[in-house]
């Protein structure tokens, strides 16, 4: 018979690493997770033991708004050269 195993959702795991830098062991953390311990020390040991780093976009990356208008370019068949309003702003090939 095999073992069932839980997966644990993006909640889960934030939740692993409140409490792991909280001090609790994969033993308490995983009853309140309600998945094995095994589940808890994995995701522990691939880290090194720290946290995952929060996800930020690099400053030169396009924003959101900008993304779209040069979406919205393309498809009205409007040369790159007008698709982004703001002077200096990347274009689709990353020069201003």
């Amino acid at each position: 018979m095999g073992r069932s195993y839980k997966l644990l959702s993006p909640a889960d795991i934030t939740t692993l690493w409140s409490r792991w830098q909280q001090g609790q062991t994969p033993v308490e953390i995983s009853a309140a997770l309600g998945c094995h311990q095994w589940t808890v020390g994995w995701h522990i040991e691939r880290r090194g033991g720290l946290p995952p780093r929060e996800r930020r976009r690099a400053r030169q990356a396009l924003t959101l708004a900008e993304r779209e208008e040069i979406s919205r370019g393309i498809v009205a068949g409007r040369p790159r050269a007008h698709d982004c309003s703001t002077p200096g702003a990347p274009t689709i090939d990353g020069e201003p």
